[in-house]
Formats: structure tokens, sequence, C-alpha cells
């Protein structure tokens, strides 16, 4: 398991250096090309992308490795249960309900095998309805952006906000008021502690619908190449009757009716093409 974790983190800070360099090369796309240097950044870039393929396949191995050594272990026990119950059955053969309890709790050893289906329910129930309130609390939790090897960023941060209240976080440049909201996205590596939200355990929710449920407005936001309802709803989950309804709450449908383009306005990178870029 620690190899499989290692390899994924060396996979995303590969992948973080990829997207750096891609980002750096297209806004400095006219000097290399006038320094014609071209070659050097598209060699710097198979560099950097052998090595998000190199941790993603170490990431991989190991995973599939873990999961073999789990599978055979519960064949093996599994197995070995079977010949114990058929050399130490009586004359009568094999008792039915002995050899059920001999087989759940060889499988239960196993952790690909029997898994506890009551709390697994009721943790899906609980999730199907979440988030209800948006209540967070913050338990003792401290995180490192590596545990083991860099300085824990947060360290035994405890809080509750209740639902409904605004609560401004206030600190120096570096104090960690940043790494509360990608502790909030999981995006930090807890090393004690743990994130209620309505009192689950944000380690027990699935990655894509923790993310989907929370929305963050980071400090310089930005808009991207394409329509403006396509930056206002990237996933296309929401009717166009729903996004007028939040431009009508912004107090921003009118400037936006007044284009004939409306929702389908075209937007560059960054609404350099925008008169008025803050309407995001």
């Amino acid at each position: 398991m620690k190899a499989s974790h290692n390899g994924r983190y060396y996979e995303s800070l590969a992948m973080s250096r990829l997207l750096q360099h891609v980002a750096e090369t297209v806004d400095a796309l006219s000097s290399i090309r006038a320094y014609g240097v071209a070659e050097r950044f598209q060699r710097h870039f198979c560099r950097l992308a052998d090595e998000v393929t190199r941790g993603y396949a170490g990431f991989g191995l190991a995973f599939l490795f873990t999961r073999f050594l789990s599978s055979t272990s519960g064949f093996l026990v599994v197995l070995c249960t079977l010949l114990a119950n058929t050399v130490f059955a009586g004359p009568e053969g094999l008792d039915p309900s002995s050899l059920g309890l001999a087989l759940s709790v060889a499988m239960s050893s196993d952790p690909a095998g029997m898994r506890d289906d009551s709390s697994g329910g009721q943790l899906a129930d609980s999730l199907s309805k979440w988030p209800i309130g948006g209540k967070v609390e913050f338990q003792d939790y401290s995180a490192s952006y590596r545990p083991g090897v860099l300085p824990n960023v947060l360290n035994g941060v405890t809080f509750s906000v209740k639902p409904m209240e605004k609560v401004g976080v206030v600190g120096r440049t570096g104090a960690g008021k940043s790494s509360l909201v990608l502790a909030l996205l999981r995006m930090l590596r807890p090393s004690q502690g743990r994130i209620l939200i309505d009192d689950i355990d944000i380690a027990d929710v699935p990655l894509r619908k923790l993310r989907r449920s929370i929305t963050v407005i980071p400090q310089d936001p930005s808009l991207v190449r394409g329509t403006l309802r396509m930056n206002l709803d990237p996933t296309n989950s929401h009717s166009d009757r729903e996004v007028w309804q939040c431009l009508e709450r912004a107090h921003l449908a009118k400037l936006v009716s007044s284009d004939p383009r409306g929702l389908f306005l075209e937007t560059a990178d960054g609404g350099t093409n925008l008169r008025q870029v803050g309407f995001i």
C-alpha cells in the first residue's frame, strides 16, 4: 500500500509540473517562436510526459500486485478451510451449517471477500441525500502535502461551522487559509483527525460526489475559452432556465441578454474579449 501511495503521489507531482509547463508555454508562445526554441520546449514536454507515465505505471503495478496478493491469500484460506472440513468430516459427511459457518469466517478474513453490507447500505442511504444542511466540523485535523517528509500545514485544527453560517478565516500569508479549502476537497493527506460534513466523514464520501458538492470561488477567478454557458455550467448538468435564474439572482441577466448570443457568447482565455469580466 505504501508503494501504491508513493506512486500516486509521484504521478500527481509529475502531472502538476507537466500542466505548469503547458501553461507557461502557451503564455510565452510568441517569444518561443521568435527565439526559435520550440524544439527545446517540445523535448522538455516529452520528458515531463514520460515522468507522468512512469508514475502512473508504478501506481498501477503496485495496485495490481496488492490485489493479487489479497485475492491469492483469500483463495488459500478458503481452500484450506474446505480441505480441513473434508478431512475431518464424520461418517455422516459434511454438516452444511458447520461448513457455511467456516466459510463465512474464512471469507471475512479476506479483504477482497465478504464485507459488512449493513454498514455499507446505511452509508449509501445517507450519501444519497448528502449534503443536507452543510454543517462542517474539523476534529483535531492535521495534514501535510507529503506526510512523513514535509511538515504539517495544518496542526490539530478543530472548529465547527453551522448550516447557513458565514465564517471568515483571517491569517498571514502561509498560515493555512487555502489549505483548509484543499482539505475539504481531499487534496491534502491527513495525518490525524477527520472532517465531517453533515455528520459524515468526507473520507467515506466518493471523491467525485464530494467535489461536485462543494463550490470554491478562487482568489483570482478566470474564464476559459468557450462559451459563457460552459463557464457557468462546465458539466452541463443544469437547464438554460436554471442558468438564467442564477444570472437573475446575481443581477446580471440584463447584461447577458443585451448580447444577441446570450448564454452562447464566446469567451476567450481569461475573458479578455469581454467588456465586463466580473460577470462570472
